[in-house]
């Protein structure tokens, strides 16, 4: 799921921001990968919340989709947002 993504995300550092270019993850500033299979950006690249435009406030619950992905994929925002703050810890 998306808590053990990030988890895993944070741990290794390898994902880096598509906007800022920054690969350092906080539980206020995660960076997010898309979940789009046929997303055409690399599983390397992903974006910070805070980069997103307009940023986000909140981990998503669910699968999360890309700025692109989500043009053709709206996003389902029923499930609210995840309580902060969020503990990385493994």
């Amino acid at each position: 799921g998306i808590l053990d993504d990030v988890k895993v995300e944070a741990a290794q550092g390898t994902i880096t921001c598509s906007v800022c270019r920054g690969a350092e993850s906080s539980a206020d500033n995660v960076i997010l990968r898309c979940s789009d299979p046929s997303c055409p950006f690399p599983p390397t690249e992903g974006w910070h919340m805070q980069c997103l435009d307009p940023p986000l406030q909140c981990l998503p619950p669910a699968d999360w989709c890309c700025p692109e992905c989500a043009l053709f994929n709206p996003p389902d925002l029923s499930g609210g947002c995840i309580d902060w703050p969020l503990t990385l810890d493994t």
